[in-house]
């Protein structure tokens, strides 16, 4: 089943490469969620499965204005106690950033 397509040529000539450093959990309603990197524009995306082939698709992270650096690489995630809530971990590259390069972990709570 797929929940984005990958290296297709919609992103130009070398493709759109997305599922870079992905992570998987599946909640305690059985709903399998992913956290993944699109490499091509350097975005934290986030799918849930709503349904059969059916995935809601987020970006988390990279998409700002303004810019705030490129995101996804080295993802991971968790679930809560109850397995429910999710939390995301992810380093961002900022190397061109006013006053000089910012990177490091974040971390988000997808819905």
């Amino acid at each position: 089943e797929e929940v984005e397509s990958g290296l297709g040529m919609g992103g130009g000539p070398d493709g759109a490469l997305i599922g870079a450093d992905s992570a998987l959990v599946v909640d305690a309603t059985g709903v399998p969620r992913v956290a993944y990197q699109d490499a091509t524009l350097g975005d934290l995306k986030y799918a849930r499965r709503r349904g059969a082939n059916d995935w809601i698709v987020l970006t988390l992270a990279g998409d700002e204005d303004p810019y705030r650096g490129s995101f996804g690489f080295y993802t991971d995630q968790v679930l809560d106690a109850a397995r429910l809530a999710p939390q995301v971990s992810t380093y961002r590259y900022f190397l061109s950033a006013p006053g000089g390069p910012m990177n490091g972990v974040e971390l988000f709570s997808p819905p």
